[in-house]
């Protein structure tokens, strides 16, 4: 599992779905589909998740190592905050300095005074991550849907929740590789529905408002921003119906829809590659790249195209006969 990057404020769709949920007890947690070759690789050796044979293994909960990102290293070991904002205090440090000025006589200990402001020490949260296995799927390859909840239970209406609701979403990230929130009580059913992708249509000619829509949901950095532009501008250049922006869990997808047989979009979470599909292409975005490469199904029911040197020209080609043949 490549290292997310870290969250440097709460997501637009995050803070949205706090909106909706009825009640104040929220925890940080997500549900992954998990395919066995990507456990036999060891991507998720660090939360104890091995492979025996075609059997998982796993511990329920555990705290996170610290070498995992910036928050595992702020769970385990705290933080000490230089206290910029009250006044300078005297301090003072100790060094050996030779008798009578001259070395080989022998030293002395000197108080030297300096001037710093207070420090204070952060004490670590200590938060473990839960896992619990909700089911498995056996084809083409075992794949395993995974819960990971960090163990806080944050209260909306306190006054440091968002702080400690943005910690704990980037602990979730640093070691699950992705990051959500649900009520403390969330049922079975609310952690699976996360996992499918639910579409939403975007009118061409609405640039701008589309554009602001799609970056609300991923994170706000100008090599994001850039690149969805330049997708976007790609896009809309061959006339698509319209623009489709996906949600699910934490997945974030974007693309062109050019008829009901043929839409061209990319999961913003992986970003390596553009997937063309023709047919069922709502029921296809459920699957996770790993299932999708593995159902055998390249050049019948989708296209993969790498972002490597020429990859436009080839998405342009696809659209022109795709088009000719719908």
């Amino acid at each position: 599992m490549g290292q997310p990057k870290n969250f440097r404020k709460i997501p637009e769709a995050i803070l949205d779905k706090i909106e909706r949920l009825k009640k104040d007890s929220l925890v940080a947690a997500c549900v992954r589909k998990i395919p066995a070759s990507v456990i036999r690789r060891g991507d998720f050796e660090h939360l104890g998740i091995v492979l025996k044979g075609t059997k998982i293994e796993f511990r329920e909960s555990q705290v996170p190592p610290f070498d995992q990102g910036k928050y595992s290293k702020l769970n385990v070991e705290g933080e000490e905050i230089v206290r910029n904002d009250l006044p300078l205090e005297t301090h003072s440090h100790t060094v050996e300095a030779p008798d009578w000025g001259r070395r080989g006589y022998g030293t002395h200990p000197v108080e030297l005074p300096h001037k710093a402001y207070p420090r204070e020490h952060i004490p670590p949260s200590e938060n473990e991550i839960a896992i619990e296995l909700l089911g498995k799927e056996d084809e083409p390859e075992p794949i395993f849907v995974l819960k990971f909840v960090v163990s806080e239970v944050m209260d909306r209406s306190k006054r440091k929740f968002h702080k400690r609701l943005l910690f704990n979403l980037n602990l979730l990230l640093e070691n699950a590789g992705a990051a959500d929130v649900f009520q403390s009580d969330a049922k079975f059913e609310d952690y699976m529905k996360t996992l499918y992708v639910h579409w939403e249509i975007l009118p061409p000619g609405e640039r701008d408002a589309n554009i602001a829509k799609i970056l609300q949901h991923l994170p706000d950095t100008p090599e994001v921003r850039k690149k969805i532009l330049d997708r976007y501008e790609f896009l809309e250049k061959l006339n698509p119906e319209n623009f489709v922006q996906g949600l699910g869990g934490f997945k974030r997808y974007f693309g062109a829809k050019f008829s009901d047989r043929l839409v061209v979009f990319e999961n913003m979470e992986y970003g390596n590659a553009v997937y063309a599909m023709f047919a069922d292409w709502e029921d296809q975005s459920k699957k996770t790249r790993q299932e999708l490469l593995a159902s055998g199904r390249e050049g019948k029911d989708f296209i993969r195209v790498p972002h490597l040197k020429g990859w436009k020209s080839k998405v342009k080609e696809i659209v022109r006969e795709r088009s000719v043949d719908g």
